[in-house]
């Protein structure tokens, strides 16, 4: 055997046993090294929390995932251990105190406002206004569909909302004496889906005429809404999994093929958009523009055009449009089915209002006027707060001051809207509805801790819409005369939030919040 023969058997022989001792020890060494600089050297690492959480996203991840949604009773865990300030992970801080949600979520003449982008990356939402992160980039792309949602231009949308919610409530009376078992939840996604598809594409949607109140537009938003967390803790998953097989990706990701689904609606709808605007420009006559409309016909660069974003930008408003609504009206209309003597109060109060009905129906700036029912819509929003997990945000110039901490410029901070509208001070017994606390000389501070469309900048664009929709059909569904319901086989942990995903949903196993007509 000649010498270099045996050097290169022997230099394999090391290299076999080298190599996995090497990639230990490297990795080893990597770890360490990042442990290190994240419990000394990061910038938020005097900040108190669980040495667990500073080092690792997975802690996270095991409570967004395996617990299915439950990090935000970790947190509040948290909270009453170390105080207001707790850092919740490697890069992030939460923060409990009131008083400090009006210097998170300020207007945008105050402070350079970022988004954090992980806080939605994996979601296939990156370039929509509300994951955008530059502060002016934000600026630029809310900029054109802010005067739709202002509340003079909804005034003509109310009569859509009018008409829909007169639709649903003769599906729902015809259903009197069947002794059928309705899902409440889908009639109300029909309802919110079938007017942000009128809003945004000028055509009918039917949703509220399909025989079953199109379970699938529910359904979209609600798979979508369980495996969101997934996405977000490993945003790298969602590029392989799109690129399956669709026989695969059904079986393997509901929430991905239901993406995609919805995303073919979007198109189609940007596209009949783009073809209206050259139809326009061709015929010269002036109608009303739906919101895709104006979205491609705005003054953006054609960049912020592309058919991409625009798609994305489409998703999202389907998606705020629809879930929003109906979770909140489930919430609503299930605490004044449960509790009797709220319902008479409701009834005696919007009663004269709604006499006129089916003939006229108010609109919200009469109906925001009648104390109870204003009372019944805020408590709704507060008790069935849909978006409970925590909303993340930058101040890339200037560091702020929080409890006697000095916060770092560019770090990640959340506040959640659970934790300022479950404030025992502030509401007493908050887990229980109770529309009347909002009635008379109530705690100013009430109003101070309702956030249910956070604020600021980067607050919720379709408030005022949501508001119209949620006056309007509550107060045909409940006036006097109206569809005379009971609960069938519900109860409070069927509607009530427990896992808080990307938005907030009751028990897995729940049926929903169904009821019969009689």
């Amino acid at each position: 055997m000649s010498f270099p023969t045996l050097g290169v058997q022997h230099l394999k022989a090391w290299t076999l046993l080298i190599t996995p001792a090497s990639f230990i020890l490297v990795l080893g060494v990597y770890f360490m090294s990042i442990t290190v600089y994240r419990l000394w050297f990061s910038p938020i690492a005097k900040f108190p929390g669980p040495k667990i959480a500073a080092i690792s996203g997975w802690y996270e991840a095991y409570y967004d995932i395996v617990k299915r949604g439950k990090y935000l009773y970790e947190i509040e865990k948290m909270h009453n251990i170390y105080g207001p300030v707790v850092r919740i992970n490697p890069w992030e801080l939460s923060i409990k105190d009131p008083e400090f949600y009006t210097e998170l979520f300020v207007a945008a003449n105050t402070r350079r406002t970022e988004k954090w982008a992980s806080s939605l990356a994996g979601l296939g939402f990156d370039d929509t206004h509300i994951a955008t992160v530059s502060h002016e980039l934000h600026r630029k792309r809310r900029k054109p569909l802010a005067p739709f949602f202002t509340r003079r231009s909804l005034e003509s949308v109310e009569v859509q909302i009018a008409e829909k919610a007169a639709i649903l409530d003769k599906r729902l009376q015809r259903f009197s004496g069947l002794d059928t078992a309705v899902h409440l939840e889908h009639a109300f996604s029909a309802f919110a889906g079938d007017i942000i598809c009128q809003i945004c594409c000028d055509h009918p949607s039917e949703l509220l005429n399909d025989p079953t109140f199109a379970t699938y537009w529910h359904n979209f938003f609600n798979t979508i809404t369980e495996t969101g967390l997934v996405f977000l803790n490993f945003p790298l998953l969602r590029g392989f999994i799109v690129k399956l097989p669709e026989q695969v990706l059904s079986k393997l990701s509901p929430a991905i093929a239901h993406l995609q689904m919805l995303e073919v609606i979007a198109r189609s709808g940007i596209d009949d958009a783009n073809k209206a605007k050259v139809e326009a420009s061709l015929s010269k006559t002036e109608s009303t523009p739906t919101l895709f409309q104006i979205m491609v016909s705005s003054d953006m660069p054609p960049a912020e055009k592309s058919m991409d974003r625009l798609t994305q930008e489409a998703m999202l408003l389907f998606g705020a449009g629809s879930f929003t609504v109906a979770s909140t009206m489930g919430t609503i209309s299930y605490h004044l089915l449960d509790n009797q003597s709220a319902r008479i109060k409701l009834q005696e109060e919007i009663g004269n209002t709604m006499s006129a009905y089916p003939h006229r129906i108010p609109h919200r700036v009469e109906l925001e006027k009648l104390p109870y029912l204003t009372a019944v819509v805020k408590e709704g929003l507060r008790i069935g707060t849909v978006i409970s997990r925590r909303q993340t945000r930058m101040f890339p110039d200037e560091d702020v001051e929080c409890q006697g901490w000095t916060i770092p410029r560019n770090t990640p901070m959340g506040m959640s809207a659970y934790f300022m509208h479950m404030d025992p001070d502030i509401f007493p017994e908050p887990q229980k509805f109770i529309p009347e606390r909002w009635l008379g000389e109530y705690n100013p501070l009430m109003d101070r801790n309702f956030v249910p469309f956070a604020k600021g900048s980067r607050g919720c664009l379709g408030e005022n819409l949501a508001y119209s929709e949620l006056y309007i059909l509550t107060s045909v569904l409940f006036r006097p005369g109206g569809p005379r319901m009971s609960l069938f086989e519900t109860d409070v942990s069927d509607v009530e939030k427990v896992h808080h995903f990307t938005a907030s949903l009751p028990k897995m196993d729940s049926k929903g919040l169904r009821i019969k007509v009689q």
